[in-house]
């Protein structure tokens, strides 16, 4: 799958999509901190995307970065209507206020 991510990046240097999904990819391939990475270009790249903050959020939760974690989080659920499971986890975490 790296291969048509990168490419798809190359093809279409301003569409956040292939940053996301590569960040997503690098997430769940346990590279963490290479997702951040690619998470920040797509929402310097769409700012406004729900699904973007949504997902950017869980991986902070795994990097154990919180704050950050819950300012996506809010960013998210202000732009539209994600999935609960992000509040619920800041919620158990404490953090969601």
């Amino acid at each position: 799958p790296e291969c048509y991510i990168q490419r798809a990046i190359n093809f279409r240097k301003k569409d956040p999509v292939p940053y996301m999904l590569y960040g997503y990819y690098l997430r769940k391939m346990g590279k963490l901190n290479q997702a951040v990475q690619y998470y920040e270009k797509a929402l310097n790249l769409s700012p406004n995307s729900s699904k973007i903050e949504y997902s950017y959020s869980l991986l902070l939760i795994e990097l154990k970065h919180y704050d950050k974690a819950l300012s996506h989080a809010v960013n998210a659920y202000k732009i539209g209507k994600p999935p609960q499971e992000l509040k619920n986890k800041l919620k158990k975490l404490g953090v969601w206020k």
